[in-house]
């Protein structure tokens, strides 16, 4: 009788806990909806457990609003019962000071897991600033300035910023796609490194017709001075022409799913790289970048379109690609190659396929 009645207990309060749990996983499927919908900008890993009497919150998160929400919640759900904090805000705190970080190679590769193997989710190049998160092995999880996050390896970042004389110069950045920073102001003379566009560089002195820079790891060279712009020149108003021409500019550049640059890129990439060679930085994704601009309605003419629209297609709503019109019927993309195409079943360039999968576009400039 006895046995059975410490079953009975045992039962009651296991009965307790899972509905506990069950309710807790309610509330954290509402935080992530409000705080955290987008998990390539945001990290929402959290659960609670329960070992014998005690409960304990785990995980991490991006958001100092997110533990906090999730902290309330667990207090309610818990009715005030004393529990583990674990729960993770990050950066990790073992990084120390060290949780900003400057891109020092031409184009670094960002991964979904740590491990060269994963699959590629974006490019960072030489001079953008990361945000450190944590470290597994050589790999670091970083967060990009337009929030994207991703596994970057050690070799591809200089950390000791402190140390570092980038900020002591005026900042330069690339304006032709592809470029070298030689050792010495000449093109025979050996190679430091290749650098692309809209790469950043910090300017030393001027050597006829050279620019002496300094890299974000420490090393110098020269660079030809007219693939290269001093930020403090850059135009604030954007031109459409200048922006139309960059785009064309990367004509035939080749498809890579997750590529962000003048080397290799996906749609978004390519929208993104052409529209920050011109000041204005987009999100990452198609999807993301749909949602901002002025909605732009159009008919079977297409003749209200602007050159620099935004164009996005895909099914039922659900944003797949994006290009960028160039007026009219015509507009440039990046659909293996970047190539231009068009609406009108009458010319050579017409994209069935593109048109019938049009859903909406956005005026951004």
């Amino acid at each position: 009788m006895r046995k059975i009645l410490l079953i009975i207990i045992s039962l009651f309060f296991l009965n307790c806990s899972n509905s506990k749990i069950k309710s807790f996983y309610t509330e954290l499927e509402k935080i992530e909806g409000k705080y955290a919908p987008d998990k390539s900008i945001a990290i929402f890993d959290v659960e609670l457990v329960k070992k014998g009497a005690n409960w304990q919150l785990k995980g991490e998160t991006t958001s100092v609003q997110v533990k906090e929400a999730v902290l309330l919640s667990t207090k309610s759900i818990l009715d005030n019962t004393k529990f583990q904090d674990s729960l993770i805000v990050l950066p990790y705190p073992d990084l120390g000071a060290d949780t900003l970080a400057i891109v020092n190679v031409s184009v670094a590769n960002l991964r979904r897991n740590p491990s060269v193997g994963a699959e590629l989710v974006d490019q960072v190049i030489m001079g953008d600033m990361l945000r450190v998160l944590k470290k597994n092995r050589s790999f670091y999880l970083v967060q990009t300035e337009y929030g994207y996050l991703g596994w970057v390896t050690g070799y591809s970042i200089e950390q000791k910023l402190a140390e570092s004389v980038w900020f002591k110069n005026p900042m330069c950045k690339v304006i032709a796609l592809n470029s070298y920073i030689y050792s010495e102001p000449d093109t025979k003379s050996e190679i430091v490194c290749d650098i692309i566009l809209n790469s950043k560089v910090n300017l030393i002195s001027k050597v006829k017709n050279w620019l002496q820079v300094t890299l974000p790891d420490g090393r110098t060279g020269f660079i030809q001075n007219f693939n290269i712009i001093n930020t403090t020149d850059v135009q604030t108003e954007i031109s459409v022409e200048k922006l139309i021409a960059t785009a064309k500019s990367m004509m035939g550049v080749p498809y890579l799913w997750g590529g962000n640059s003048s080397k290799m890129n996906d749609c978004s990439g390519f929208t993104l790289t052409v529209f920050l060679a011109n000041g204005l930085q987009l999100p990452r994704d198609a999807r993301q970048q749909a949602l901002i601009g002025e909605t732009i309605e159009f008919d079977s003419t297409f003749q209200n379109l602007m050159p620099g629209d935004l164009l996005f297609f895909g099914s039922d709503k659900i944003i797949t690609h994006v290009g960028i019109s160039l007026g009219g019927y015509d507009f440039i993309q990046q659909d293996g190659y970047v190539m231009i195409n068009s609406f009108d079943k009458n010319d050579a360039n017409y994209s069935e396929h593109r048109k019938n999968g049009l859903q909406i576009i956005k005026r951004v400039i």
